[in-house]
C-alpha cells in the first residue's frame, strides 16, 4: 500500500496544494553598521515534493567597516509522524543561501534568488524565514531576520 502511494505521487506534476509567499522590508543597526533586508520568501507544499526559498537582497546602508554579508532562507516543515501518523513533528529542516566573496565591496548589495526542493510525506505546516548575517572587520557579527 505504501509503495503504491509513492509510485503514484513521488513524481507528481499536479498543482501545488499550498503556496505561501511573504514579503518583508526590514533594517537593523548594530556595531555602527546599518543593513537592510528586502524581498520575499516562498514555500510550496505538495503531496510529497516541496520547495522553499526566496528572492531578496541585503544591503549595507551605513558602515564602511563591514567585512561580509551572508543571506539565508531557512525552512522547517512539520508533518505526520509516529504510528499511523498520530503525531505532528518536524519532518524536514534546511536552508539555502549565498555569501559575499573576498572581492565584495560594502557598497554592493547581495542578491539572492535561491530555492531548494525536499521530499516528505504528510506535511501540514511550514515556517520559512530569511535572514542576513553581517560581519565587521573587527570580528563582530549580527543577524537581521525578515520575521521575528
Amino acid at each position: 500500500k505504501d509503495a503504491e502511494f509513492v509510485v503514484n505521487y513521488a513524481n507528481e506534476n499536479n498543482e501545488a496544494r499550498q503556496t505561501d509567499t511573504k514579503s518583508f522590508d526590514r533594517t537593523k543597526e548594530k556595531y555602527g553598521v546599518k543593513v537592510r533586508l528586502k524581498g520575499y520568501v516562498k514555500s510550496t507544499v505538495n503531496v510529497l515534493n516541496h520547495k522553499f526559498g526566496g528572492d531578496y537582497s541585503s544591503a549595507v546602508l551605513k558602515g564602511s567597516h563591514t567585512k561580509s554579508l551572508s543571506n539565508q532562507v531557512s525552512n522547517s516543515a512539520y508533518g505526520l509522524v509516529g504510528t499511523s501518523g498520530t503525531y505532528i513533528g518536524l519532518v524536514h529542516k534546511g536552508s539555502v543561501g549565498n555569501s559575499t566573496t573576498s572581492a565584495w565591496k560594502y557598497t554592493q548589495p547581495l542578491y539572492s534568488n535561491k530555492y531548494k526542493e525536499y521530499s516528505a510525506a504528510g506535511v501540514v505546516y511550514t515556517y520559512t524565514n530569511a535572514y542576513v548575517t553581517v560581519k565587521t572587520n573587527a570580528g563582530s557579527a549580527f543577524t537581521l531576520y525578515a520575521f521575528d
